[in-house]
């Protein structure tokens, strides 16, 4: 049997912090290039991986994850980007309860405007079978980003 790939240990947080970097790294640049090719629904994607990748990248840097509590929570988070901001927001406000709002509020509702990236995941990238309507509907077509005075929406 041929091995694809190779793979490396990695010894401590930081090393998985920076591996998840460069993942991030490459797949913001894989979302850019199928930006500049039309392929909205699958830059989209990449985004969202990117995104990520960067969360992860920030909570290796909080707590060790070579601890076997902590890396079973990594482990927990799965590849959803909700469920690791909310992780990290956890982390970050520690046990204050008014603390964590403010930032969830600032982050999730402020920066992020409440958006469900588990949804778009979904939506760019599988057709939806509507059981009531007996209907399937096809993933969800996006289109480019519009610009106003120099920011992207």
């Amino acid at each position: 049997m041929h091995q694809i790939g190779k793979r490396t240990l990695l010894k401590s947080s930081l090393d998985v912090a920076n591996e998840y970097n460069a993942i991030s790294e490459k797949n913001l640049n894989a979302a850019h290039l199928l930006m500049k090719n039309e392929m909205y629904n699958e830059a989209y994607y990449y985004f969202i991986q990117s995104m990520e990748k960067s969360i992860k990248k920030k909570i290796c840097e909080i707590i060790d994850v070579t601890n076997p509590y902590f890396a079973g929570q990594m482990k927990n988070l799965g590849h959803s980007l909700d469920n690791a901001i909310e992780f990290l927001l956890k982390l970050v406000s520690g046990n204050n309860s008014v603390l964590y709002e403010q930032i969830k509020k600032q982050i999730v509702e402020g920066v992020l405007m409440e958006i469900r990236f588990s949804s778009i995941h979904n939506n760019v990238r599988y057709p939806y079978f509507n059981q009531y309507k007996n209907e399937l509907i096809p993933p969800a077509t996006f289109e480019p980003p519009v610009r106003t005075f120099g920011a992207t929406i």
